[in-house]
């Protein structure tokens, strides 16, 4: 299945029945066809922030919006930030091994050295 990133507009978009980018972003994912959407818990954070003071309609519709988002049982990956991080360091430097027994690494295919 195609994935496609959703940032924080999107989801501001589709949140907010007034916002000056609904239209666009529910056509392009309908244009989209089957697709899973990928986003970040910093984007996650960015939304409760930016519709947090915006009244508590959608106060609470961010919450539930990120609530079902991270309870979708679809994600592959439980990465937390610091080892997203660190995986990108690793890949920039080349380096293949790491010092950890996190299994996380092996799914990136790095050699997991404390097992």
């Amino acid at each position: 299945m195609k994935q496609v990133f959703a940032d924080t507009l999107y989801w501001g978009a589709t949140l907010h029945p007034f916002d000056q980018y609904r239209a666009r972003a529910i056509r392009a994912l309908a244009l989209l066809g089957e697709v899973r959407l990928v986003t970040t818990d910093e984007v996650l954070a960015e939304l409760l922030d930016g519709l947090a003071h915006r009244g508590p309609f959608l106060r609470k519709a961010a919450a539930m919006a990120v609530h079902r988002i991270l309870s979708d049982g679809r994600a592959d990956k439980g990465y937390s930030l610091v080892d997203c991080v660190s995986m990108v360091r690793m890949r920039r430097l080349r380096i293949t091994a790491a010092l950890t027994n996190d299994h996380h690494f092996d799914q990136e295919g790095s050699i997991v050295l404390l097992r």
